[in-house]
């Protein structure tokens, strides 16, 4: 992975369509339980919150690149507007994939994590396959394969999407980016997000 990067909505390598894959439709009981945001699977909600206010992060985002940011991931299917604006918003930056020309897309998790508690699963990871071991008269072969845009493809079940909500956006820095801003509000306003959260307007 690259060097963190200010975002910009022209470089950032997205799919020509997002969303699609309802994680929670395919997953076992107990994830399933946290793909739709069930009360088993929630932390308590003050404690939530006050881990929240304390999550802070250094990125900093002109507000009208961020709305360009925001029109892409529209475009793609990858966020829908809805009329009131997250109360913890999840951050947006990037990393370099080609350094000067493409930029991959990442969020600080951080803030919906507090909402959740931990599910009981095992994760393999990189340092887990590190640790494997055969016996001296035996061949050990490891193999990878890549989903392509997985991540992006992923879609939020409907109980899920109010914990990923992004910053929100005034009107007039909308109506400066937009051209067919009423056609958009018609559409999206009242809709929640698909896969990557919601977008409030403040006003």
């Amino acid at each position: 992975m690259g060097s963190p990067a200010s975002l910009r909505a022209d470089l950032l390598s997205l799919p020509e369509e997002g969303g699609g894959f309802r994680v929670g439709d395919f997953v076992g009981p107990d994830l399933g339980a946290f793909c739709r945001a069930e009360p088993a699977a929630l932390e308590d909600r003050f404690i939530a919150e006050l881990a929240a206010s304390l999550v802070h992060s250094g990125v900093r985002l002109d507000d009208e690149e961020y709305v360009k940011v925001l029109k892409r991931l529209l475009e793609v299917g990858m966020l829908e507007f809805t009329a009131t604006a997250s109360e913890y918003p999840l951050k947006l930056f990037a990393v370099w994939k080609v350094v000067g020309e493409i930029q991959r897309l990442i969020m600080d998790g951080r803030v919906p994590n507090c909402f959740f508690l931990t599910p009981s699963m095992e994760h393999t990871s990189g340092d887990d396959l590190a640790r494997m071991q055969v016996a001296e008269d035996r061949l050990l072969e490891v193999a990878k394969s890549d989903l392509s845009d997985h991540f992006h493809r992923c879609e939020a079940l409907a109980a899920l999407r109010a914990y990923f909500g992004l910053k929100g956006v005034s009107a007039e820095t909308l109506r400066r980016v937009f051209a067919n801003l009423r056609r958009v509000f018609a559409t999206y306003l009242c809709d929640f997000a698909t896969t990557l959260g919601r977008a409030g307007s403040d006003r």
